[in-house]
């Protein structure tokens, strides 16, 4: 019974965090680490008062999850990581339709952004939505892809296709400057992490 909750707890732990890195805003993950970090206080209370051998390996496991959802860093990265081989294709089709002009912005308050539609998978977190840039002079685009939209001031991450030279040049001095932060994915594609 025991091994059958703390299963359940875990399954229930990683579908919230698949929820919080695609759909949940900043203001909502705080409130929702608030209710946390109270149930795992009132959890740990009763459970050490009669913890044994045999109750110590499920406590361990509650408490790396519950360490997990505030240190939520490697989670993400993780599941940024499945993301990009998961969404590729369909990430590839979207620029294929920008770059042969089928898609466009369309966002009535924002002229960069695309508003996809919303079906899974989505490629894009936030409210899948892309932001198109294209140079007129050089017939290139960039695309950005959120992985982390913040809601407040914390930079945005994002995976980026670019055939623009100046923003090559730009992305790999973001490589250079901050490694762990920016990468280049694969050819013509970057991780990046930025304030727009």
């Amino acid at each position: 019974m025991m091994n059958l909750r703390l299963i359940l707890i875990t399954i229930a732990w990683i579908i919230l965090s698949l929820i919080n890195y695609y759909l949940l805003s900043d203001i909502t993950k705080v409130i929702e680490l608030l209710i946390l970090f109270i149930i795992f206080i009132v959890w740990t209370t009763i459970q050490l008062k009669n913890i044994s051998r045999k109750k110590l390996g499920p406590f361990l496991i509650i408490f790396c999850l519950f360490v997990f959802t505030f240190y939520h860093k490697p989670v993400n990265r993780l599941i940024e990581r499945v993301d990009w081989h998961i969404n590729l294709k369909n990430r590839i089709e979207l620029v294929e339709q920008v770059e042969s002009g089928e898609l466009k912005p369309n966002h009535e308050n924002f002229e960069e952004v695309c508003q996809l539609p919303f079906k899974f998978p989505i490629v894009s977190v936030g409210g899948n939505q892309i932001l198109i840039y294209s140079n007129d002079s050089s017939s290139g685009h960039t695309i950005m892809f959120w992985t982390n939209k913040p809601f407040f001031t914390e930079p945005s991450t994002f995976y980026v296709y670019t055939t623009e030279k100046n923003q090559i040049e730009f992305y790999n001095k973001l490589m250079v400057n901050t490694p762990n932060e920016n990468w280049k994915v694969s050819e013509h594609w970057y991780r990046v992490k930025l304030n727009l």
